[in-house]
């Protein structure tokens, strides 16, 4: 099993952990239980990990799509709906967002890349990480394919059909950086969006 840059834990294992924990609190409140609650156990713990490199910088979202539908939709070819079934959006961090902005530039061949906005975030790997594990749990589908830029799969996309709006994204990353602690979040627009 492939592991995530994250750490030790595979992606998919975490995602798999974190579904079950959902099912097992939901369970739990269905019967009254009064056990004590192993996801907010499993959250605390997460919450309480360090990685080599944590520290201040940003969370960052941007979105691709193939150029040949990019154009077509500024063409008016195709519509926003079919323009949305083939966007998928990324929530990356970076301790310089600039700087990541410019290594993601040799991506852009035979794709778009659209940045849409970013959060100044404390503990910005554990967020990200905190992140795609809930996306995951929603059943965010993951948009794994190569880069026809760089050849890397980039495996933080996701298909934004199933995220469903950014207003959703925007609260589960809000959600994420509020409960480790980060006040007065809000986003921050790239001012040229490319």
């Amino acid at each position: 099993m492939a592991h995530s840059h994250f750490g030790p834990f595979s992606t998919t294992a975490s995602s798999s952990l974190l579904k079950r924990l959902c099912a097992f609190r939901r369970s739990l409140s269905a019967s009254g239980s009064k056990t004590a609650d192993p996801f907010n156990h499993i959250l605390n713990a997460l919450a309480r990990r360090r990685y080599k490199r944590e520290g201040r910088g940003g969370l960052y979202i941007t979105g691709r799509v193939d150029e040949h539908i990019q154009i077509a939709y500024d063409a008016g070819q195709i519509s926003l709906e079919t323009y949305l079934d083939h966007l998928e959006v990324k929530v990356g961090h970076s301790y310089d967002v600039e700087m990541r902005r410019r290594q993601y530039k040799k991506c852009a061949s035979q794709q778009v890349l659209i940045w849409h906005y970013y959060f100044a975030a404390d503990r910005r790997m554990l967020a990200e990480h905190l992140i795609h594990l809930a996306l995951d749990a929603i059943g965010a589908e993951r948009a794994i394919r190569p880069c026809p830029g760089c050849k890397t799969r980039h495996v933080e996309y996701y298909k934004f059909r199933s995220i469903g709006s950014f207003e959703r994204l925007d609260h589960i990353i809000t959600l994420v950086l509020e409960y480790l602690g980060q006040s007065g979040v809000r986003a921050v627009k790239f001012q040229d969006g490319v």
